[in-house]
């Protein structure tokens, strides 16, 4: 008969998988969340009353009424959420059908999985430290099973906390030493929670801006270029459709991507460049997608990394977490200016053959009346610096005719509606133009010198195309509002707008004493964990490189091998004496037990539990069965259930067993010749 789960390991269980599960409230449906708690208090309440857990129609309707759930959730099943989601719902029913100690150690299996999958949605330091706790919760409970009902309630907490940190540094020399690979496998991104898509829709980009969560972190060699220059490239989107900009695949073959290491014969023939090389750092957060984010005129530095002849960043294969990559860049003279090919300047002058009417008619009659591309271009800017304002809350456009709603009834809304508009008007014109989008500015911190750009620095402009002078950028935003450059959007607007979705944002009271202190301590703590514990694997890679070369990746394990071996011979040296010195009376006081029968010839075969062996030696001495059986009780419940009234009874079992006499040691020692059947 199965044993059943202790009481105390049961209230262990509940506490863990409860906070296992608590984190995921951000990311996942709240009713997979609540399954694990409700289940467990379930559990515990029948437990209270004495009663098994729930039959067999109980799982199931629970697991029905689950998947259903997760169908009306999630349509598609292909994705990180809804596969993470009925893992949580298996874990908390798994509840309903606990009745031994053998789920109980099933459940703690899954809690450490569970546990696993949560630095799929976040990964900073809080989550490191978070895990922690879940793991001594954990390691608790499966304490807890082990030891019974007894050992008093802090017993397993303490226990679990010894196992933790006498494993922690094994675990630092397995990280440090131990070369990072890629996974074999492939797991789905959750939904991104920054960076931008592959296209422009008016309104998409003042939804992408409401919120203060790190996009991605900077750091200079040297001293960071002004603000009114901090424009990081992401997408540049050539093909309009009527409604939306959409980006134009060029392919990432040689002649259209400069890969780090390359400079391809375009190189030189477009870009025009000055100054010295400035070389920067880029520590992209998770949840930003494909997109790399680089300032004009960069060359990439970091292998499989590159610039497309858009000058955008990409990278093969394309990044599915934090990614770090290095850029050099320099000042642009001119992009392009020695002219465009007829298949580029029929793409960047494309238009619908129908909408917009008003918009069509009035960039005929300013290019017609302004003579030069230039000067239609300023005839633009000076009627949206007039007549337009700039607002997180535009009013909403028609689906149809969009550019003019805008620029004849709405005239307000935010950086994609001017970048759009601009770009065409200009196409209307004549003038190729197209729409950039990416991030603009970032904050720079205070004493360690890098920039932090936010999901709120979001932006759009546009590039237009000008005889002799290549792709100029024009920001018609900085032309509307030209504080959004200097002062950010943050500082333009203030957090009640621009935060108005994050009430609890530390960016809210940075005007409170303390907040900006506390709020830069919090950033630069997450910026190191990225760097030098999630970003290791670079780290690593060049250590190892400076130390043994280029070497094949196969040698660079020896090194990992052997610091590992000494790491394992250390600790074998350390523990071994430390047991002996720290052995328990309980152990002491059966070696004794053990070595009053080796006496008679009875003695305890390797690999034999104290329980098999008091069986056995109860079988062979029946005059001494009692006594044996009591050094059986006395020692389980001195040594695993932390009882102290057990060990002098077991000193005084112990004393009881006395085996002697010429006829007795003669009658035991041939039959203890051969060793018990199974054992080794």
């Amino acid at each position: 008969m199965a044993e059943a789960v202790p009481r105390p390991a049961a209230f262990w269980l509940a506490a863990a998988a409860t906070v296992a599960v608590a984190p995921f409230a951000r990311h996942l449906p709240l009713w997979a969340v609540l399954v694990a708690p409700l289940a467990a208090g379930f559990h515990l309440a029948l437990f209270r009353r004495g009663r098994a857990a729930g039959g067999r129609w109980l799982p199931a309707l629970a697991l029905g009424a689950c998947l259903a759930a997760l169908a009306l959730e999630f349509p598609r099943w292909r994705a990180l959420e809804p596969m993470a989601s009925l893992l949580l719902a298996a874990f908390g029913l798994k509840f309903l059908e606990l009745r031994s100690t053998r789920d109980a150690a099933a459940l703690v299996l899954l809690g450490f999985f569970v546990a696993a999958v949560l630095p799929l949605f976040a990964q900073g330091p809080a989550v490191g430290l978070y895990l922690l706790a879940v793991a001594l919760l954990l390691v608790a409970s499966l304490a807890a099973l082990q030891l019974g009902g007894g050992g008093g309630r802090g017993v397993p907490l303490r226990l679990a906390a010894r196992l933790l940190v006498s494993a922690l540094p094994l675990a630092l020399v397995l990280f440090v030493a131990l070369p990072r690979v890629g996974a074999f496998w492939s797991v789905p991104s959750p939904a991104a929670v920054t960076g931008m898509g592959d296209e422009l829709v008016l309104g998409e980009v003042a939804e992408l801006s409401r919120s203060a969560q790190v996009a991605f972190r900077v750091r200079f060699e040297g001293p960071p270029p002004p603000p009114a220059e901090r424009y990081w490239r992401g997408l540049v989107l050539s093909r309009f459709d009527g409604r939306s900009w959409r980006e134009v695949s060029w392919g990432h073959g040689e002649g259209v991507v400069a890969w780090a290491g390359q400079e391809p014969s375009w190189w030189r023939r477009d870009l025009v460049l000055a100054g010295p090389p400035r070389v920067y750092e880029v520590f992209l957060e998770p949840g930003g997608g494909r997109h790399l984010y680089a300032l004009l005129g960069s060359r990439m530095l970091t292998p499989g990394t590159g610039m497309t002849r858009l000058q955008t960043a990409v990278a093969l294969p394309s990044p599915a977490g934090r990614f770090r990559y290095r850029a050099e860049y320099r000042s642009v003279v001119a992009f392009e200016a020695g002219g465009l090919p007829d298949v580029r300047r029929r793409i960047e002058l494309a238009l619908p053959a129908q909408g917009n009417p008003r918009s069509r008619a009035l960039a005929a009659r300013w290019r017609a009346e302004a003579g030069s591309p230039e000067a239609f271009l300023e005839r633009i800017l000076e009627h949206f610096r007039r007549h337009f304002a700039y607002t997180l809350r535009p009013p909403p456009l028609p689906p149809e005719d969009a550019v003019d709603a805008f620029l004849f009834e709405t005239r307000r809304g935010f950086c994609e509606h001017f970048a759009a508009a601009l770009a065409f008007m200009l196409r209307a014109g004549g003038v190729p133009a197209r729409v950039v989008i990416g991030f603009q500015g970032g904050e720079l911190h205070p004493t360690e010198g890098y920039l932090t750009v936010r999901r709120y620095d979001a932006h759009a402009w546009t590039e237009a195309w000008l005889a002799g002078r290549g792709w100029v950028r024009v920001d018609p935003t900085a032309v509307v509002a030209p504080d959004r450059l200097t002062l950010g959007l943050l500082g333009l607007l203030g957090a009640e707008q621009v935060l108005a979705e994050e009430p609890v944002a530390l960016e809210r009271l940075r005007h409170l004493p303390g907040i900006e202190r506390l709020r830069w301590a919090l950033d630069t703590l997450d910026y190191a964990w990225g760097r030098w514990v999630l970003g290791y694997r670079g780290v690593q890679g060049e250590l190892l490189g400076r130390l043994f070369g280029a070497l094949p990746p196969r040698w660079l394990l020896l090194p990992a091998l052997a610091a590992l071996l000494f790491a394992l011979l250390l600790a074998a040296a350390l523990a071994l004496p430390l047991a002996r010195a720290r052995a328990h009376p309980a152990d002491r006081l059966f070696e004794r037990f053990c070595r009053r029968l080796a006496r008679v010839g009875l003695r305890r075969v390797k690999g034999e539990t104290a329980r098999a062996f008091c069986r056995r030696a109860a079988a062979q001495l029946p005059e001494l069965a009692a006594a044996i059986a009591a050094v059986d009780r006395h020692y389980e419940a001195a040594r695993y259930r932390g009882a102290e009234a057990s060990l002098a009874a077991l000193h005084r079992a112990v004393v009881r067993v006395r085996p002697g006499g010429p006829f007795l040691q003669k009658r035991l020692r041939p039959a203890n010749l051969e060793r018990k059947k199974g054992l080794d």
